[in-house]
């Protein structure tokens, strides 16, 4: 388990639940971090991109994860557990734990297969071969170190990442680009780049991946929502939309870029909408 999971807990929950009810999700905003939804045991904040989430101390830009340890020691007195990670350019919801005992049982429902919901939004190139599917084998380095790669089964790490696309258009410099709905049902590193990669269809903005460059180092890759059982009955299902993709507040340089997109590209139709947002619930046979 992270040290940063095991680190001392200030403030136990407030209250317990026994029996299974809906968390009410919340939204405010506070030192620049906006949190989602709060309870006694858990809280949902959103990452904006351009950040490290942790261990950028070299570049002596705060990292978000110090952010959020600030935020809550000012405003509830207890140290977070960082449970998962985004990338720099990555943007949207991440989940802390308020105790010692959330984040042991969320750790423990990371390693079983679809107890988290982890549902993501992707602007692509092109358009992957089919309108839905799956990305599955076995996650590994690239032979030159600098990437993952998704191979056969055996070949590293078990991977398994279900996709639907949504829209497609035709962007002035980027050409056809599409917008897919993805979700998790493994948690590696890197996962969902390297399955656009493998599908032939890398991410706007990643360059590592083969995507082409935005300023400021943004992705076209938004952690949308997140859903499982809390230990004490309580059934999280939280969502944000991509704000900074709507090119307002930006603060990057993509703004006028991403303007040439339809709006309508990174909002799912109405039909996709409800449980995944579109993705297959469970993973297809």
């Amino acid at each position: 388990m992270h040290a940063a999971v095991l680190a001392c807990w200030l403030r136990p929950p407030t209250c317990r639940h026994h029996h299974h009810r809906q968390a009410q999700v919340t939204l405010s905003v506070l030192d620049g971090v906006r949190v989602v939804h709060e309870d006694a045991s858990y809280f949902f904040v959103e990452k904006p991109g351009g950040l490290c989430v942790a261990g950028d101390v070299a570049s002596g830009v705060e990292s978000f994860h110090e952010k959020v340890k600030r935020h809550a020691l000012r405003y509830g007195s207890y140290q977070p557990g960082l449970l998962h990670r985004l990338d720099r350019g990555t943007t949207g919801l991440m989940v802390y734990a308020k105790t010692l005992e959330t984040a042991r049982h969320y750790l423990r429902l990371q390693q079983e297969r679809g107890a988290i919901v982890k549902d993501y939004l992707a602007v692509v190139h092109g358009e992957p071969p089919s309108d839905s599917g799956r990305v599955a084998g076995g996650i590994c380095k690239s032979r030159d170190l600098r990437s993952f790669v998704v191979r056969g089964r055996g070949s590293g790490k078990p991977v398994l990442t279900t996709y639907k696309l949504l829209r497609s258009a035709e962007h002035p410099r980027l050409g056809a680009v599409s917008s897919l709905s993805l979700r998790l049902f493994t948690g590696r590193k890197h996962q969902i780049r390297a399955s656009c990669r493998k599908l032939g269809c890398p991410i706007v903005g990643d360059s590592q991946y083969g995507g082409a460059a935005l300023p400021g180092g943004q992705l076209l890759l938004h952690a949308r929502r997140v859903a499982f059982l809390g230990a004490d009955g309580v059934a999280y299902d939280v969502a944000c939309p991509p704000r900074e993709w709507e090119g307002a507040g930006l603060g990057l340089g993509v703004g006028g870029e991403l303007a040439l997109l339809p709006g309508e590209l990174w909002r799912e139709r109405e039909s996709a909408q409800g449980a995944g947002g579109g993705a297959e619930s469970t993973p297809p046979t």
